[in-house]
């Protein structure tokens, strides 16, 4: 039996906050959900607020997991950001998104990509 999609999210997931961990990253929470949005991880790299998002992907036989963020994505993220910020009353910090894409196949690839979009993305 393989595996669910959500089990797989959880799976990449945990794989990327160990190799966060593993570039200096201090993890502050995980999974931020709101209704429209969620943030994946949010860690603290040198003073920065960092909001990233885990994708993965089987292999890259459809595209690379990088190509899945796309608009509307970014918009539900933005949105998870400002409530987050607003939730926490950190409006004052430097925020910085990331993405950790994450393919299994043929071999484990795990690719961090600091500052992946901004704000006005």
């Amino acid at each position: 039996m393989s595996p669910s999609t959500t089990q797989r999210g959880q799976q990449a997931e945990a794989l990327a906050v160990q190799y966060l961990e593993q570039e200096g990253y201090q993890i502050v929470e995980l999974n931020f959900r709101i209704r429209g949005g969620e943030i994946d991880i949010i860690a603290e790299e040198r003073g920065v607020l960092c909001l990233v998002e885990v994708r993965s992907r089987r292999s890259t036989e459809y595209g690379h997991p990088l190509e899945t963020i796309n608009h509307k994505k970014r918009k539900r993220l933005l949105l998870a950001a400002n409530h987050l910020l607003l939730k926490r009353g950190w409006s004052e910090k430097e925020i910085r998104f990331d993405v950790v894409a994450i393919v299994y196949q043929p071999v484990l690839e795990i690719v961090l990509v600091r500052g992946a979009f901004d704000a006005s993305s």
